[in-house]
């Protein structure tokens, strides 16, 4: 592996429009976030190794200008070329030795946006998504399907409690904003979305907890639901190996509305020839460049088995940023 010293840098702004104050810093003792499909909220944490001088002149320090749902911006590269690793909203402050800040990203918005009680008596999923979204100006990426009734009560819902709730009741894997964009469906629907890095194991991977297994070691079941008009939703599950629960890996698949349980078997076998192959399972760790996310796709090569080269979706990233380094792990799902 080759090595290049490179200088870290970075810019966090936060801006607390309240007390109309914009504090930009270049400097910070750590920060640390994990974004991906796996929880409805990304999140980032900040430390501070002492509360330092907003106002050097006027001695004010930073917890006196900042406060809870204040917005912040973390950027974070080499040698001043930045990336957006982090936007989204400070939702604690703790003013103890060191200081740290714990922020979440735009759906601290929708955790605060309440909603009065509705029955929807016939509904799409959209139709669902874009009531609970009023008000806001993100675009929707929703899976088409079809709910039914679906009711929303009580004086505590808010537009996050129902993403949970339609994510455990109807089997949707996640929900989640990126660039502005509400997606709410599987992740696997936004495969095509993402940028693709070569990584090679003899260049740019730091480490890895990878696991190279053949078809005939994978244990997997495919789960499905389809959701039908005037009925409960069908869900089917598609294990050929008989593989037990406990065993196996599960993977949620989209199904189209109102299929029979033969037509969503035969779509589930479809989509188990795909994605039953050779292949990796598991996580790298890299640098902080690339800038790999979410979404995006990795082809691996190892020099030592060539035939092993493969293209994989991208699953949790974790990342953090110190004086230690810069450092991100990437989590590695479906081949595609």
């Amino acid at each position: 592996m080759k090595f290049i010293i490179m200088l870290l840098t970075c810019l966090i702004t936060i801006t607390n429009f309240a007390a109309g104050k914009k504090i930009v810093m270049r400097e910070v003792e750590s920060v640390s976030g994990k974004k991906g499909w796996s929880n409805l909220t990304n999140k980032a944490t900040l430390t501070f190794a002492k509360n330092i001088l907003f106002d050097k002149n006027d001695n004010i320090k930073l917890t006196e200008v900042i406060s809870v749902g204040s917005t912040i911006e973390i950027e974070l590269g080499y040698d001043g070329n930045l990336k957006q690793e982090f936007k989204g909203f400070i939702t604690k402050i703790n003013q103890t030795i060191p200081i740290k800040l714990e922020c979440e990203d735009d759906m601290y918005v929708l955790k605060r946006k309440t909603l009065k009680p509705k029955t929807f008596e016939n509904a799409e999923l959209i139709d669902i998504v874009k009531y609970i979204t009023e008000g806001t100006n993100y675009t929707l990426n929703v899976l088409p399907s079809h709910v039914g009734k679906f009711t929303i009560e009580g004086t505590n819902a808010t537009s996050a409690i129902v993403l949970q709730y339609i994510k455990e009741k109807y089997g949707f894997a996640t929900s989640f904003i990126r660039q502005n964009e509400l997606t709410v469906g599987f992740p696997y629907q936004i495969e095509s979305k993402g940028d693709t890095y070569v990584l090679d194991f003899g260049n740019n991977i730091v480490s890895h907890n990878l696991e190279f297994k053949t078809k005939e070691d994978t244990k997997l079941i495919l789960k499905g639901t389809s959701h039908n008009k005037g009925k409960k939703p069908l869900k089917v599950d598609y294990n050929p190996q008989k593989a037990l629960d406990s065993e196996a890996e599960k993977r949620d698949i989209p199904l189209d509305s109102n299929l029979t349980e033969e037509q969503a078997l035969n779509r589930l076998k479809i989509e188990y020839e795909k994605v039953l192959i050779d292949g990796y399972s598991g996580d790298i760790v890299l640098f902080g460049i690339p800038f790999i996310n979410t979404g995006d796709a990795v082809i691996l090569k190892d020099p030592d088995f060539a035939d092993r080269k493969g293209k994989y979706l991208t699953g949790d990233v974790e990342w953090s940023f110190s004086t230690a380094g810069y450092r991100r792990k990437v989590g590695i799902t479906k081949q595609i």
